[in-house]
């Protein structure tokens, strides 16, 4: 009986042993509102931050430590995807398999392969897709219900690049043509406005095109006026005190507005700059028609529309009055189809083939991008210096960013403050 009783608790001891295991890992760590944070999802994190560390060579945290951080970041998360999921945010199967092929493909591997690399490596694959899928929820609920609403008005941008010519354009060096319009002391206002008016004027002829060093020559004040206005090549600091902020903002062959001084009214001209790596382009300007196919209008309808509208202009029609009145670009049909000037990559491949291949002022023969049945017509071409539009872009996308990373910082803790949130934790481990 004795021994009978024996094999009995033999056998029931491994079922017994795993049993224990299975309530282990399954017992309740934390409580977010309705949802629960389990042992098990605890312990496959703290596994994947400890491999995270060795590999960087990081000494790790005491044990309790690690296991607090790892769940306070558990937490976060499923606040996260709670409220992805609560605001009707999903994730379409096909961009996961995308991201998976494309992650593969980046290993030089199938991805048959992949899986069974990260499986070789203690990772579930499914495991793996669904963390996958989670980092999508919470990119895409920053995204609507944060970053869509930051702005970077255009004087955030201005202050921003100021402070960084300031700061860090020591390698920076101008070259400035300068043409003073002198004020005698004490002079009457109405002497003072027709001084004025006459430094405006000057900018406007040499806006349009007047010589830059004639002009100088012609009416500065200024002691090198007959050296064409031209100040050689200054770095920043070594440029007037008084002019700074009209001189680094220009591009070059832009002239400033009058610069009012005690001496007079100043007027600048970026000659040159160096130091900069420039971003030179060439740019199109075009108009189009644009008709999108649906269930009404197929391809051949849409094409067959625009040879009409094509050969209508080839007859005397104005296609600025065609576009506006038959272009299902909405943006562009009240502007008579201007799309204004375009740089490389700004439009679809095809679009920007069919724009390369004419000539200014030829009309295209219907053609078709992913927008739709496409008239164009280039008006002009032009060699651009695009530099302080990269330089703005690259400003506005910097401060974006910052703006976005505060945000969404504000956004994760007033989740954190405003849920149920119950850690449990062993006593000794859990102080707070």
């Amino acid at each position: 009986m004795w021994l009978r009783y024996f094999f009995v608790v033999l056998l029931l001891l491994p079922s017994v042993l795993f049993a224990e295991e299975i309530k282990d890992v399954d017992s309740i760590v934390a409580v977010i509102d309705e949802d629960l944070v389990m042992r098990s999802e605890l312990d496959r994190r703290i596994k994947q931050v400890v491999i995270q560390l060795k590999q960087k060579g990081q000494q790790l945290p005491p044990k309790e430590v690690v296991e607090k951080q790892v769940l306070e970041r558990l937490i976060v998360r499923r606040l996260q995807i709670n409220a992805a999921r609560a605001a009707g945010i999903a994730v379409d199967e096909g961009i996961i398999a995308k991201t998976l092929g494309n992650l593969a493909e980046r290993n030089k591997m199938s991805l048959g392969q992949f899986r069974q690399a990260l499986e070789s490596s203690g990772l579930s694959f499914e495991q793996f897709k669904e963390d996958m899928r989670e980092e999508y929820l919470i990119s895409r609920l920053h995204s609507q219900n944060v970053l869509s609403k930051i702005q970077v008005p255009e004087r955030d941008i201005d202050a921003f690049l100021a402070k960084e010519a300031q700061a860090g354009d020591e390698d920076v060096s101008y070259r400035v043509g300068h043409i003073l319009i002198s004020v005698p002391e004490g002079a009457e206002s109405e002497k003072l406005v027709k001084i004025q008016a006459k430094a405006e004027k000057l900018v406007q002829e040499l806006r349009a095109g007047a010589e830059f060093r004639d002009t100088a020559a012609k009416y500065s004040n200024a002691s090198n006026a007959l050296d064409g206005g031209d100040l050689g090549w200054r770095k920043r600091g070594e440029l007037p005190g008084l002019l700074v902020e009209g001189i680094v903002p220009l591009k070059p062959g832009e002239v400033s507005n009058p610069i009012r001084s005690p001496s007079g009214f100043h007027i600048v001209k970026m000659l040159e700059k160096k130091g900069l790596s420039r971003e030179v382009v060439n740019q199109t300007h075009v108009r189009h028609i644009l008709l999108r196919t649906d269930e009404v209008t197929s391809d051949d309808e849409a094409k067959a529309r625009l040879e009409q509208l094509r050969a209508r202009i080839a007859g005397g029609d104005d296609f600025e009055a065609l576009a506006r009145s038959h272009s299902n670009d909405t943006a562009s049909a009240v502007k008579g189809g201007d799309l204004g000037w375009l740089s490389p990559g700004d439009v679809f491949p095809a679009f920007q083939q069919e724009m390369d291949a004419l000539q200014p002022n030829e009309i295209s023969k219907p053609f078709r991008t992913q927008a739709g049945w496409h008239l164009m017509q280039v008006l002009e071409r032009r060699v651009y210096d695009s530099t302080d539009d990269v330089r703005r872009n690259k400003a506005r996308a910097a401060i974006k960013q910052r703006k976005g990373d505060e945000a969404v910082d504000q956004y994760v803790r007033r989740l954190r403050d405003e849920a149920y949130v119950e850690i449990r934790l062993p006593k000794e481990i859990d102080k707070d």
